[in-house]
């Protein structure tokens, strides 16, 4: 039939009378001969009547008599929600606070990093932070008087030292006009007379730096050395506060052997643990695609795990995904995913579980479930042969 549609359905009708009429006719001949005995016309008439009432009940049966339409399919039970709890930075698994199957909320912490480094650089930070700030308030409060008497007198002797260094080079050279010096003598003078000089023009530098105070550029390139320590130390302190990894969701721990990470180095990112959402779960049920049209969102539906046969859990549909699921490995039809929400507080349902489940697709003559199949299988495939 699938390869020759209307002509291969003849062609097997025919074969397969030809097979069985041969077998029929034999077992018919075969069996023993009822005794003959007078027929009664009464007789006769009652199994008529009999055969007739037997056909009207059957038939006001299939015609009167409604039940409910159930469309089943395979389901898998899956975590309404999950995540992976992940190192924000590196370092060494110091303490472990949950194992596999323990129930976590928000915020509650999974383990705990060493943070040795991250203090020792935060306390050089805030050193150097402290040092900047120093230094910053000092060039904002300028010179003090002190200092500003100091850099005078400075200036003040520095002056009567070139005065007495000219003084002493005025009477050698009236000497060595004379005859009476040397020119080495003459030449040792007047480079101390240049060398006060020098002198004087460094302090009376130094004392016009103290009057003027500092300048703002030094101010401003100090400021922003603060900035820029203050924003690491900032980022210092998140590192610090990240080395207790904490779980993203509430749910259940499903990680196993989580103490063997004791002392183990993690980088940034690496997966510590898995977190799953199970006070609720989401349930997808492939319905075969034939099934799909009689399935309605918020119908009711029932659901049997393999797991537990003997409980049953009830819901409703919430979702049917908009298109169909191609066939993968060990399924041979097409379906369409439909999902539902059900209550799982009992944690009797884990991930992955499989079963069968029914979905109520409301309540149908009998006849039209005994024919549905059939009459679906004229409308479609059977009209597609001519």
């Amino acid at each position: 039939m699938r390869n020759y549609q209307g002509w291969g359905f003849l062609l097997f009708v025919t074969l397969f009378g030809a097979i069985l009429s041969s077998p029929i006719r034999n077992t018919l001949h075969g069996l023993p001969a009822a005794p003959e005995s007078p027929k009664k016309p009464w007789r006769m008439m009652g199994r008529l009547v009999k055969t007739l009432a037997l056909l009207l009940l059957s038939a006001a049966a299939l015609f009167l008599i409604r039940m409910q339409l159930r469309v089943s399919g395979e389901f898998t039970v899956l975590p309404v929600r999950n995540a992976d709890v992940r190192s924000a930075v590196e370092g060494i698994v110091q303490e472990v606070h949950v194992e596999e199957g323990a129930t976590v909320r928000e915020g509650d912490p999974i383990v705990l990093l060493s943070d040795r480094d991250f203090q020792a650089e935060l306390r050089m930070l805030e050193a150097e932070i402290e040092e900047k700030q120093a230094r910053l308030k000092m060039f904002k409060a300028g010179p003090r008087v002190e200092e500003v008497r100091v850099a005078t007198t400075a200036v003040e002797k520095a002056g009567d030292r070139l005065t007495y260094a000219r003084a002493q080079l005025d009477r050698l050279r009236t000497l060595f006009d004379d005859g009476l010096l040397s020119k080495d003598k003459l030449e040792e003078a007047e480079e101390l007379v240049s060398v006060r000089q020098k002198e004087l023009e460094e302090t009376q530098g130094k004392l016009l730096l103290l009057e003027a105070g500092s300048r703002p550029e030094e101010i401003e390139a100090i400021g922003a050395e603060i900035a820029r320590l203050t924003a690491n130390r900032s980022y210092v302190q998140e590192e610090l506060h990240s080395v207790n990894v904490t779980s993203p969701i509430a749910g259940i721990i499903t990680t196993p052997k989580l103490k063997e990470m004791i002392g183990r180095q993690v980088k940034k990112g690496d997966l510590i643990a898995k977190v799953h959402a199970l006070s609720t779960v989401n349930v997808e049920i492939a319905v075969p695609e034939k099934e799909i049209s009689d399935v309605r969102v918020g119908q009711k539906l029932f659901l049997r795990a393999r797991a537990l046969p003997d409980v049953s859990f009830a819901g409703r549909v919430a979702s049917i995904a908009p298109t169909v699921a191609v066939p993968g490995e060990g399924q041979i039809e097409r379906t369409v995913t439909v999902s539902t929400i059900l209550d799982n507080s009992s944690f009797r349902l884990k991930p992955e579980m499989t079963g069968n489940a029914k979905i109520l697709c409301g309540r149908r003559r009998l006849i039209d479930l005994v024919t549905r199949r059939f009459t679906r299988y004229l409308r479609v495939e059977f009209w597609s042969w001519w």
